[in-house]
């Protein structure tokens, strides 16, 4: 029984983790113009607020 969970451990965990890294590969993109600007905006204000 050990060996069939290690079995099943070492061949399915494997897949799985390719399948998720795989998914985040393919999820990723390009912000487009207003994305970035909105993210540079927020990052700007955010420092501003750590400034004494």
């Amino acid at each position: 029984m050990s060996t069939l969970l290690w079995g099943f451990v070492f061949t399915v965990g494997p897949i799985l983790l390719a399948i998720a890294f795989i998914y985040a590969l393919l999820r990723q993109r390009e912000l487009n113009a207003r994305e970035r600007q909105h993210q540079r905006e927020a990052m700007e204000e955010l420092y501003r607020e750590e400034e004494p």
